[in-house]
């Protein structure tokens, strides 16, 4: 019996080794699907990524960091649903990279933002770390990785740290979230070779979920593209940050 992709997504959490189905036009508005392409996914008792209900803003301990202030947009990563019609669970990263770029929105305009990639969450040593300086506006940075040791048909652990002062023992505000190499199997490689222009590659990668290639591919078409990445990201609860402007920093 075929399953529906929420209930494909649902046991892609909780099993031991699942098939997951990224299924035609999941990640356009609206779009349904029936074409999928099935990958063995080594799961998890991994913790589940859930995004802030509400917006609700971070309140640190520290009298010299930052808060937000009510009903504004606060620290976001651009990721997306693991069930549209469920605003909270968040699903992995999908890419076929092994230099992919992460996106973040940043309400801040101090501090700094500490970036790991990690083989899981339980692992010690990062596969790789970065540091990133605010801008002095908020809005919308990246995170873009260099080509790493990241294998296909793997499930990576990624986290994003918000340190807004030197001491020890100051408030930290982290997200997290997950990672997937994909292994396009030879047909859907095929496809992919045959898109030669923007249109085709963000048709190609919205009817695979694609997530990583597909926002770069808007981002890298900026500004005509605008109304495009409001679309995906209002389609995937990020309405609150959809039009916030992209900075440029390392």
């Amino acid at each position: 019996m075929l399953l529906t992709v929420k209930e494909l997504k649902k046991l892609a959490m909780r099993t031991t080794l699942v098939t997951i189905a990224i299924v035609t036009n999941a990640m356009m508005v609206g779009g349904t699907g029936t074409n999928a392409i099935a990958q063995s996914v080594p799961s998890s008792s991994e913790p589940q990524p859930r995004r802030p209900r509400g917006q609700k803003p971070w309140i640190p301990r520290d009298p010299e960091c930052p808060q937000i202030a009510k009903g504004q947009p606060v620290l976001t990563a651009l990721t997306p649903l693991l069930d549209r019609y469920d605003q909270d669970d968040i699903g992995d990263t999908i890419t076929l990279a092994q230099n992919p770029t992460f996106y973040f929105y940043s309400p801040y305009t101090t501090g700094k933002y500490r970036f790991r990639l990690l083989a899981s969450s339980k692992a010690e040593v990062a596969i790789y770390s970065q540091i990133i300086n605010t801008s002095d506006r908020t809005g919308i940075f990246a995170v873009s990785l260099p080509i790493l040791p990241i294998q296909q048909e793997q499930r990576y652990f990624w986290e994003l740290e918000y340190v807004c002062s030197p001491k020890p023992n100051a408030s930290r505000q982290t997200l997290y979230g997950y990672l997937y190499r994909l292994k396009l199997p030879a047909a859907q490689s095929l496809e992919l070779s045959r898109a030669k222009t923007t249109s085709d590659r963000l048709a190609f990668y919205q009817k695979y979920g694609i997530w990583s290639e597909l926002l770069t591919e808007i981002v890298q078409t900026m500004p005509t593209s605008q109304s495009i990445w409001q679309k995906v990201l209002d389609a995937q609860g990020l309405e609150a940050i959809s039009q916030q402007p992209l900075l440029i920093f390392p």
